[in-house]
């Protein structure tokens, strides 16, 4: 994601009336400076950012039960019981909101049930946290192609490919993710019947 787009969708946050001093456990301005994201930065200052809000630390009891949630996440999914895995990512979101791999493996519960929509939120999400975790790309594609948006698929394997040139997993779905783009656009009207 590039630095304009990510302005547009803070200003469009804090115009909804989203807190620039959030603690999720970074503040927004934390994480445009973490990220070199200079407009960002300027923005959230002139919309009253303060450099001095501290970000939440995330206490010993809460990561021990992180791990224990994200283990019984594990297990559910294991046994394909997505909806269960799912909501034990969710509580361990709740108690570490700035790990990347709870989103990554939440993201892949919500395609597994049909949710592709929230699958991509989880997946944006991942990658917002670790712009340089490959799985989050693939989620991201995984997503985009259920939701039948191919270009944005390939690019989003793409990216994760640059990450982690080898991951034969991540090459087969931007191979899918290319191949139904031509086909899509070898047929025009097959995308308008949808």
């Amino acid at each position: 994601m590039n630095e304009s787009t990510c302005l547009e969708c803070m200003k469009l946050l804090v115009k909804a009336g989203a807190d620039v001093n959030c603690t999720t456990p970074e503040t927004p301005l934390a994480i445009a400076t973490n990220n070199g994201l200079t407009t960002c930065v300027k923005y959230l200052l002139e919309v009253g950012a303060n450099i001095n809000v501290p970000a939440k630390q995330v206490k010993k009891g809460d990561n021990d039960s992180k791990a224990s949630l994200k283990s019984s996440g594990a297990k559910a999914a294991e046994g394909k019981n997505y909806v269960a895995a799912s909501k034990f990512y969710s509580e361990a979101i709740k108690l570490d909101p700035a790990d990347a791999v709870l989103y990554s493996n939440r993201s892949l519960c919500h395609l597994k049930c049909g949710e592709a929509h929230a699958a991509l939120v989880d997946a944006n999400a991942c990658i917002s946290l670790n712009p340089k975790f490959p799985k989050g790309y693939y989620r991201k594609g995984a997503a985009l192609m259920s939701l039948l948006e191919y270009k944005q698929a390939s690019a989003a394997l793409s990216a994760g490919m640059k990450l982690k040139p080898e991951n034969e997993e991540m090459q087969v779905a931007h191979r899918g993710a290319v191949g139904a783009m031509r086909k899509e656009q070898s047929e025009p009207g097959l995308r308008a019947l949808d």
